[in-house]
């Protein structure tokens, strides 16, 4: 028995590749529901959806944006 320790190689991955990592199965899996939803309710029901998301996300921009400008502004 030895009591040498034993050397383990570790590769690192830059960060620029875990980013891309990242948003490739992001949009990977957006594209997978996409076709779920599709797939189960139909075209307008999907595209309903869609929207309906899509116009949340403006809006807590919007929300947000006027926060961060209403705290610029010293209230």
């Amino acid at each position: 028995m030895t009591n040498k320790s034993t050397l383990t190689v570790r590769r690192s991955i830059s960060l620029p590749a875990l980013t891309a990592i990242s948003v490739t199965t992001g949009l990977g899996f957006q594209v997978l529901g996409l076709y779920a939803m599709w797939i189960t309710f139909g075209t307008w029901m999907t595209l309903g959806v869609y929207t309906i998301g899509a116009l949340t996300i403006v809006l807590q921009f919007a929300i947000a944006g006027r926060r961060v400008a209403s705290w610029s502004a010293g209230e």
